[in-house]
Formats: C-alpha cells, sequence, structure tokens
C-alpha cells in the first residue's frame, strides 16, 4: 500500500483584520488529517504544486513530513518559496521532480506592511532570522555553500526539473503521474508569479551555486558576457581567472571568446584560463590619417574659394573706384540681391542736368 498526501495551492490561511479566512490555504491539519489515511503504508508520498504562502506554516508541515518513514516528496509543476523547504525535509534519495516543473527559492518578504521606524526595525531583524535558518536549511539539504544560496536567494532564481536534480535539490526527475486532487483547499497558481526565465538566466542562476568554493568576499551575483560565440555565464558580478564558465547550459568548450568589450576571454577545462585585454586597433592609425587628408583637402577646397571671392572683391572695388572718379552717383546697395545695369551720365553735372530738364519744360 502507497499513502499519498497532497499539498497543493498557498500554503497556510489568509486572514482579515476580524480573523475572517479571505483565501483558505494548506494548513497542518490538513497534512494530518491525510496523514491519518496512510497507516500501514509502506510508502508515502508528498505530492507538492504550490506557490508557496506563510513561512511558520510551512515550517510546521516540513517537520512533520520529516517524521513520517519511507516518505518520497515530489514537486510537480511548481515549487516555490516555503513549498521547497517542505520538499527538501526528506533526504536526496527520497526526493522527486516532476519533469516540466520550476522550482523556484528566493528571500522571504513581508506583504502589506506598514510601522513606525522601531516596528519596521524589528520586523526586518525578524525577517532577516527567517532568511538566515533558510539559508542553511538550503546549504545543508544540497550541500552548497551558504554564501552561493544567499546569492541565488537574492536574484530570485528559477530552476527547471534537470537544474535541480543536477545542483542537488532533487535526485531525479520522473513523469508526470500523479492527477490534480480536490480533497485540499485547491487554487490556481498565482498569476502574477513570473515563470518565463531565459536559458541564460536560468545558467547565470545554476553557475552561481556551483561557484560555492570561490571566495566568500566577492558577490555571489552570476553575470553574462556577450561574445561572438554566444552567451557566457560566470558565478560572480566581477570576472576572474579561475572562474567557471557556462553556455547555453552546459560548461563552455575550450576556446577563446571575444567579447563585446573587445576582452579575449580564453576558457580550459569548462574555467577562464586568460582574460586579454583589447589589442590597439592597427587600423585606427590609417583611418584617422585617411580622415586629416580628407579635411585637408576639403580646407584647400576652402582656402581657394575664399581666394577666387577676395579677387571678385577687389575687381568690384577697383571697378566702383573707376566709376566714382568718372562722376558716378552710384553707391553700392547694403543688401545685393540681383545685378542689373544702370546707365549713368557720366559726363553731366548735377547743376547741367537740372538746367536741362528745366530747359525741355518750357
Amino acid at each position: 500500500m502507497i499513502g499519498e498526501i497532497y499539498i497543493t495551492g498557498q500554503i497556510g490561511n489568509t486572514y482579515d483584520g476580524d480573523g475572517n479566512i479571505t483565501e483558505k490555504g494548506v494548513e497542518l491539519i490538513d497534512v494530518i488529517e491525510q496523514l491519518s489515511k496512510c497507516d500501514g503504508a509502506e510508502r508515502v508520498n508528498v505530492i507538492i504544486k504550490s506557490q508557496g504562502g506563510y513561512v511558520e506554516v510551512g515550517k510546521q508541515i516540513a517537520e512533520v513530513i520529516k517524521t513520517i518513514p519511507n516518505c518520497y516528496t515530489r514537486a510537480s509543476e511548481l515549487c516555490a518559496s516555503i513549498a521547497t523547504e517542505i520538499h527538501l525535509s526528506v533526504d536526496l534519495p527520497f526526493r522527486e521532480i516532476e519533469e516540466g516543473t520550476t522550482y523556484m527559492i528566493h528571500n522571504p518578504l513581508f506583504q502589506n506592511l506598514s510601522g513606525d521606524s522601531n516596528y519596521l526595525k524589528s520586523m526586518s531583524e525578524s525577517i532577516k532570522k527567517t532568511e538566515t535558518e533558510m539559508e542553511a536549511m538550503y546549504a545543508k539539504a544540497t550541500g552548497l555553500t551558504k554564501e552561493v544560496i544567499s546569492g541565488l536567494m537574492q536574484i530570485e532564481t528559477y530552476l527547471t526539473a534537470e537544474q535541480a536534480v543536477s545542483l542537488k535539490f532533487a535526485s531525479k526527475v520522473v513523469k508526470k503521474e500523479y492527477k490534480e486532487r480536490k480533497a485540499i483547499a485547491l487554487m490556481s497558481i498565482n498569476k502574477n508569479v513570473n515563470m518565463s526565465k531565459t536559458i541564460s538566466e536560468r545558467c547565470k542562476l545554476a553557475l552561481a551555486i556551483l561557484a560555492g568554493t570561490s571566495e566568500p568576499k566577492r558577490n555571489a551575483l552570476a553575470m553574462e558576457i556577450v561574445t561572438d560565440k554566444g552567451t557566457l555565464v560566470t558565478p560572480f558580478d566581477d570576472l576572474v581567472v579561475g572562474d567557471e564558465a557556462l553556455i547555453d547550459g552546459v560548461v563552455a568548450p575550450d576556446d577563446s571568446y571575444l567579447a563585446e568589450n573587445g576582452q579575449t576571454i580564453i576558457v580550459v577545462n569548462g574555467m577562464i584560463s586568460e582574460i586579454l585585454e583589447p589589442a590597439e586597433d592597427e587600423g585606427n592609425e590609417d583611418e584617422s590619417l585617411a580622415r586629416i587628408s580628407e579635411l585637408e583637402t576639403a580646407l584647400a577646397s576652402l582656402t581657394t574659394e575664399n581666394s577666387e571671392l577676395k579677387t571678385t572683391s577687389e575687381m568690384m572695388v577697383a571697378k566702383l573706384e573707376e566709376l566714382a572718379s568718372k562722376g558716378s552717383t552710384f553707391k553700392t546697395p547694403a543688401q545685393a540681391v540681383a545685378f542689373r545695369k544702370i546707365q549713368v551720365p557720366v559726363k553731366q553735372t548735377y547743376e547741367e542736368r537740372k538746367a536741362e530738364l528745366k530747359n525741355k519744360t518750357k
């Protein structure tokens, strides 16, 4: 006989200010009631399909699961937040994960919190304590360092079923066998949970865990480096020789990778063996000389045009002086719009012209 316990939906009830349940979740009593029906079972399967919920309730359920002989936990579709602690409450050989399941860990958080500075400070200290306890729990369950676990929790890590096995959150991937049951307060998966993660993001998260033996003082927040052969993922937010490197979810092949910033990264045996700074671009000098030549040509052209304009101007001034010497009254307009021929009586004085017009009117 195989007993079954289903933990589906939110962990713990949500209550309003008057103590009324506003959202039904899985409570400890629900698990105990199901457990009571497993008397005499040779094996008990705990199927977990939950986006998480209240930390204290999750811890209480995990403590009960630990006491069940020959108990197997199985993550199904989504196992996130405090639900992962329930899944990890048994030893590694008894932890399974269904194919296609998403596994998520993150730092605990408060919702709808308000109060004065003293209250907020006390709540901050409380949640920090919970965070530290969860780090220790994950480290013990997987064998990874607390520093690496902390880095993964900070960036809200989403893992595939295969990655969860690789990183020892589970022992093996199994086919989906269990159908959804309504014996325990069912609820739909929170639609606000971001389940979409690119391959490179998942690699980043997984690699941060694998860097558990690196120096703890470095910031265990993985980084991506776009290269000519794909996106390299390294475990810390700085690039150091000796770090491991992944590409497309697997150990990076031995090769040289040209990064966008010009650095050449040499990978040997899945680790960064050398980082070469960008070499001086030999073509820059030729490009500069060509540009200088273009500018010199343009300057020469402008100089020639300026010389021609100067010559034209000098000719115009000379012509005006010549006309003026012959008695012309023509003056250069302030703004020349167009040129036109002007008949100027250069041999008549003003008095002579006046007398001529007077005689014509008689």
